[in-house]
């Protein structure tokens, strides 16, 4: 059975920001019944889809025999020990995916002549450091002549400070967890959004539908390499701080204000990128190998030891050879020729749209393109082939993100997107700028993802 077909939930069908909500489950039909103001409507519901009305239905029938609810990714350690803590951690990834997939974000719309909306960039402290960084951008969302203002939202504030436009028709607006800053606005970030825009788009005739977003470091970079036409043509940018007056509807998500973990968005994201993307293959494809020595863009160190790197590069191309790989070997740091400007989005979806097999350290220079990589590869043997280098709980101070946590993997994030997903573990010896990977487990591992599976040899 198709993984869609296991969630019965709600319809969502967008008529001016007015929702109809349909139970399957309970074989009823009901209306919302909207706050009302003077001249204002509110409604705030669940948006779990329906099968039948979800435009992702059947997406991935044609790869139920290796990726689905029981998609895993595969540990290459010869350590039984660490084996065995690893899949302890992971377990819970392996035997409730339902729990991940099936709770939807709620939507909140405001309908009226009087709605104001601020989009802000907002900050979080660090309570170690107690410096600022870029958040969960603020979303304030209400209306003049009445006092119900969005559940999701901060209050409005007392003064505005930003410039003044007034608008009129249908919009719907957007908040969330890093918006604009590339890794986790890619990973973690634009798979909510495209669910919004996918479920609007499937289930609504207003072909005047608009989007107004927060133009903010590279937002609207990715959203145009994500979909030329859509950026050009359908969203309003909108600067921090700006004053939108709208006479018409607005309606938002309910966004985490924390990374949430919920692969079922990637299958909008997946959607909307078959859709928006030129994405015309050339030659054999790529391997790319990630090093993570950018010295513009990469600040937190977690890079391999450089004579380990060399002999690691050594043997992807020994493994190249012997497994008859005619792709081109790509060391990619996110840099112009590896030391001169920061690549664009645009440049990055080149790179990556060709990838056959990623290689490399835990880091968002890695996850963050890979929702570049072929969205529906036709068949189990063309999904994408990503190796991520991890810690453990014994090198988490030296390999981790935050020097704390083991484990940290992209995977439970981007186990939506159908990648065949491998690890290895970092070395005891590995220090935050000089990470170690066992040369010989690597090679072996290389042989696992490479070698001939249906005949037995690697």
């Amino acid at each position: 059975m198709d993984r869609k077909a296991k969630y019965l939930g709600t319809v969502i069908l967008i008529a001016t920001s007015i929702f109809v909500v349909t139970e399957d489950r309970r074989n009823t039909t009901r209306f919302l019944t909207p706050f009302t103001g003077p001249n204002e409507k509110y409604s705030y519901t669940s948006a779990d889809t329906q099968y039948g009305q979800d435009p992702t239905r059947n997406m991935d029938k044609h790869l139920e025999n290796c990726w689905n609810f029981g998609t895993a990714a595969q540990l290459h350690d010869t350590s039984e020990k660490r084996s065995t803590d690893y899949t302890k951690y992971f377990k819970k990834y392996h035997l409730y995916p339902v729990l991940q997939y099936a709770a939807l974000p709620k939507l909140f719309a405001m309908t009226g002549d009087n709605i104001g909306l601020i989009l802000g960039d907002s900050k979080t402290v660090d309570l170690r450091t107690g410096k600022g960084s870029p958040g969960f951008h603020s979303m304030s969302l209400w209306n003049y002549s009445f006092t119900f203002r969005c559940a999701i939202c901060e209050e409005p504030p007392p003064t505005v400070s930003g410039k003044k436009t007034q608008l009129k028709g249908d919009f719907i607006t957007f908040a969330a967890w890093y918006w604009g800053r590339y890794g986790h606005a890619t990973h973690d970030s634009l798979p909510w959004f495209a669910y919004l825009k996918e479920m609007a788009d499937h289930n609504n005739n207003n072909s005047n539908l608009k989007y107004i977003l927060l133009d903010v470091r590279n937002a609207k970079d990715i959203i145009q390499t994500t979909d030329p036409e859509f950026a050009a043509n359908r969203v309003v940018w909108a600067e921090t701080d700006e004053l939108f007056e709208i006479e018409g509807s607005v309606t938002t998500l309910d966004m985490p204000r924390t990374r949430e973990n919920n692969p079922r968005m990637m299958d909008y994201l997946r959607l909307w990128m078959q859709k928006g993307q030129n994405r015309t293959y050339t030659g054999d494809g790529k391997i790319i190998y990630y090093d993570r020595r950018n010295h513009k863009d990469t600040i937190a160190g977690r890079h391999v030891r450089q004579d380990i790197e060399d002999e690691l590069l050594i043997r992807i191309h020994q493994a190249m050879k012997k497994h008859g790989r005619k792709e081109e070997l790509v060391i990619f740091n996110g840099l112009r020729n590896r030391t001169g400007d920061s690549l664009t989005a645009k440049d990055q979806f080149q790179i990556f749209k060709d990838a056959t097999t990623i290689i490399g350290p835990h880091g968002s220079g890695m996850s963050g393109n890979l929702l570049w990589t072929n969205p529906n590869p036709e068949s189990c043997d063309k999904r994408v082939k990503v190796l991520e280098f991890i810690g453990d709980k014994n090198t988490a101070k030296e390999t981790s993100p935050n020097r704390r946590e083991p484990y940290i993997s992209h995977w439970p994030w981007m186990r939506g997107w159908p990648f065949e997903w491998h690890h290895m573990l970092y070395e005891q010896t590995s220090k935050r700028k000089s990470l170690v990977i066992n040369l010989e487990e690597f090679s072996e591992t290389l042989d696992a993802m490479w070698g001939d599976k249906t005949s037995g040899q690697i």
